[in-house]
């Protein structure tokens, strides 16, 4: 090609469609699949772009036609590093985007004193931690009453005072007080995001606000029981019925695993969804596989249904000899089968119960454990997996909670049917095999849930879609 016909050809082709097919699938120091969405808002660099981007890819022209050896130099190192690194910096200001949570629970792992959180919570502080070192603004619903004081490792966080949780009569105060004022929050907040972790039936009203006011509208599915006959078992139909709807009115879906992305695309194909499973920060400090197979046998959850302490119950019975700590709390109200049993469970010897663990602590716990239990009814990708895996902890879980087959494709763990079918299993392990087990915690925590990776596949998503 010569230079005549290189410009010709530059003339004809949009900047956009020379990335994608010349430059996007080259590893370069910048993702220029954000550059697609950038370009098209800045005439300037769009222009110096691509033909800096011409004269890299069309560099033998320009010598053979010019013999400007010395002058290539020269653009390599102004034009390669000098305008990429300018423009580098000016990409992370106008490429950030806001986001705006709206989990308040996440408010208590935030603040000095705050209470223990479920796995759905801890999840979205990943993600929001995620998001802003990854240069975003990072907003979060808080409510009006609440004046504790952020940690100082926190105050990056944009803490949104949107409405007094404690006002308004009952039946009146979500269409006459608290939707009217998420909406002058997000209208004052203006974010380009507002990202729901757990879908309820404000969703629906939420994602109304956000449409309304120009804001893109995500939700994330927390657990798989929220899109089959297992949702009537926690929800109402009125909440299920504003729910359904809200599903069809977001414009993200983020799903956790394959279960999750399947039944969302086959209930509403025309939606914009993706799968990620839970983010991780991953402390190379703390990677460090078992050596032996000694420890008692933990278990982390708080006391519902949903984490079926029945099971718990039986498979200590069944386990004489191993020894259980419990680490969790009451959910109030607590359902009647969870509290008859876990006073069974304070009644065994091999038991025991040691309350809440805070973040801080609970890798510590999990460490000189020789395996987690999971007895749950169902999860979407439970947050304790990857606590384990870091601490090279081997899982056992039923087949209701395998997400993607990960427990047993990457052997990281074992799956059992019932309490018996677990005593044979931890009969027959040897030493090797549980070794294995333990090794391949660390592999697949490394290779599958770095926290910035998968922050990153979020960005791009929510980028390359709209």
């Amino acid at each position: 090609m010569n230079i005549k016909s290189a410009f010709s050809f530059f003339k004809r082709k949009s900047f956009c469609s020379i990335i994608k097919k010349h430059i996007a699938p080259k590893p370069l120091s910048i993702s220029f699949r954000r550059y697609i969405y950038v370009g098209k808002q800045i005439k300037y660099f769009h222009f110096v772009l691509s033909y800096c981007t011409f004269a890299e890819y069309y560099k033998g022209d320009f010598l053979k036609h010019f013999q400007i050896g010395k002058l290539w130099i020269l653009y390599s190192l102004f034009c390669k590093t000098i305008i990429i690194d300018l423009f580098n910096k000016l990409y992370s200001l106008l490429i950030m985007s806001k986001i705006f949570f709206t989990q308040e629970s996440n408010i208590e792992l935030m603040v000095q004193g705050g209470k223990p959180m479920g796995g759905a919570v801890v999840a979205t502080q990943v993600w929001m931690e995620s998001l802003n070192e990854l240069g975003n603004e990072v907003m979060l619903f808080r409510n009006i009453e609440d004046n504790r004081q952020i940690l100082e490792k926190y105050k990056w966080v944009n803490s949104v005072k949107v409405y007094n949780s404690k006002k308004g009569f009952p039946i009146l105060r979500w269409p006459f007080y608290r939707l009217p004022k998420f909406f002058v929050a997000i209208k004052k907040s203006r974010p380009d995001f507002v990202l729901e972790s757990i879908p309820t039936w404000t969703s629906y009203f939420y994602c109304l606000i956000c449409h309304f006011l120009g804001t893109k509208h995500i939700l994330r599915l927390a657990n798989d029981n929220m899109l089959d006959e297992r949702i009537k078992w926690t929800h109402s139909t009125f909440e299920r019925f504003f729910i359904a709807r809200a599903f069809k009115k977001t414009d993200f879906i983020l799903t956790q695993n394959q279960f999750q992305f399947n039944n969302v695309k086959a209930k509403y194909p025309s939606k914009k969804v993706i799968k990620i499973s839970n983010p991780f920060r991953i402390s190379k400090q703390e990677l460090n596989f078992k050596t032996l197979n000694k420890g008692y046998i933990s278990w982390v959850a708080n006391f519902r249904y949903q984490k079926n302490l029945q099971l718990l119950y039986r498979i200590a019975v069944q386990l004489p000899n191993e020894q259980f700590k419990i680490a969790g709390q009451p959910l109030i109200p607590m359902d009647q089968e969870s509290t008859e049993y876990l006073e069974k469970l304070k009644s065994l010897s091999n038991v025991h119960l040691v309350g809440s663990i805070s973040r801080d602590m609970i890798l510590d716990f999990l460490k000189d454990s020789k395996f987690l239990l999971n007895t749950s009814r169902y999860e979407g990708f439970s947050n304790t997996f990857l606590e384990a895996m870091q601490s090279g902890t081997p899982i056992l879980t039923t087949p209701n909670v395998n997400p993607d087959s990960i427990i047993s494709d990457y052997q990281i763990g074992m799956i059992y049917e019932d309490e018996a079918n677990l005593r044979l299993i931890l009969e027959n392990m040897t030493e090797e095999i549980y070794l294995n087990m333990s090794k391949n915690c660390i592999d697949y925590i490394e290779n599958n849930h770095d926290h910035l990776v998968l922050g990153k596949k979020l960005l791009d998503f929510l980028h390359d879609t709209q």
